[in-house]
């Protein structure tokens, strides 16, 4: 597992030596970036192979130095939200291994991102203030199509089309 993060999130955590994105499995890799939207720290994440996202709302300074754990919490609810089982998650994590904290996945991948955190910064949907995992926001984010890395033949993929695509394809489902 590889958590890319983009060097607004290098700056807020201060000087963290990163290493290079490797060659992993894209639907093991996701891309984060971090922003601060109405006093709040905001993480928005994007798968790198198929665009399925989230938004994490109200992170601690230290919640964002953790970032392996936000997401591993993050990625399972998500994928429970969205009718996979536990046993089925943890085979995921089990899959993927190790997180690393990394840089982004390149150009292609970070422009991914950047769709997804320009999409959600002109929704009109309001921040869920008890709630650090913004399900309606997130939800709308995987509604969104676009171009995937993991799916160069197909110009527009649905995110969530695209997630059970690679968890078929991995043996998740």
């Amino acid at each position: 597992m590889e958590y890319g993060i983009t060097q607004s999130y290098v700056d807020f955590v201060g000087n963290r030596t990163l290493a290079p994105a490797a060659e992993q499995e894209l639907a093991y890799c996701w891309d984060i970036h971090y922003k601060r939207a109405k006093l709040h720290n905001i993480i928005i994440a994007v798968n790198t192979s198929n665009r399925f996202s989230f938004m994490v709302y109200g992170l601690t300074k230290k919640q964002l130095w953790d970032v392996d754990d936000v997401m591993y919490r993050a990625i399972a609810r998500m994928m429970r939200l969205t009718g996979y089982t536990d046993a089925q998650v943890e085979h995921y994590f089990d899959l993927a291994g190790r997180a690393a904290i990394t840089t982004t996945h390149g150009e292609q991948a970070v422009q991914q991102l950047r769709e997804v955190v320009d999409y959600e910064a002109h929704t009109s949907l309001p921040f869920e203030a008890s709630a650090k995992l913004q399900l309606g926001i997130s939800a709308r984010l995987n509604q969104v199509a676009g171009p995937a890395c993991g799916f160069p033949e197909q110009a527009q993929v649905q995110p969530l089309e695209a997630f059970k695509a690679d968890m078929q394809r991995l043996g998740v489902l």
